[in-house]
């Protein structure tokens, strides 16, 4: 099974992505890029979701030290920014794999895990 961390800093975010993933997924949940680097020293996960607009360490600051410590780890941006031209660096250079719009679709979500999980 697939484990994936998904970082938001909206509780009912992380709950409703629980509520659509935990019978296909093994999740784990934060509510910041602290908590969330905390969990990675413990969980062993394929695949790390960061919403990006968070107070303190934002999104791409957290997938970039995801990035330098846990280099084999999937990582994907979930956004409602319109301007996703803003992110080209952090692909280009592999520090974001992947980057999906927010309101997410459960089975672009499912089939974009899918996807990474078989380049790691």
């Amino acid at each position: 099974m697939i484990s994936v961390l998904y970082v938001d800093d909206e509780q009912d975010n992380l709950d409703v992505f629980v509520f659509n993933f935990y019978k296909k997924l093994n999740v784990h949940v934060a509510l910041n890029g602290e908590d969330g680097l905390a969990l990675l020293t413990k969980e062993n996960v394929d695949i790390v979701v960061s919403d990006y607009k968070m107070p303190g360490m934002d999104g791409v600051t957290f997938l970039e030290k995801v990035h330098e410590v846990y280099s084999d780890k999937a990582r994907v941006l979930l956004t409602g920014n319109v301007n996703l031209d803003q992110f080209e660096n952090q692909v280009s250079n592999g520090v974001i794999h992947k980057i999906l719009q927010k309101p997410w679709d459960r089975n672009e979500l499912l089939d974009t895990f899918s996807q990474l999980a078989k380049m790691s």
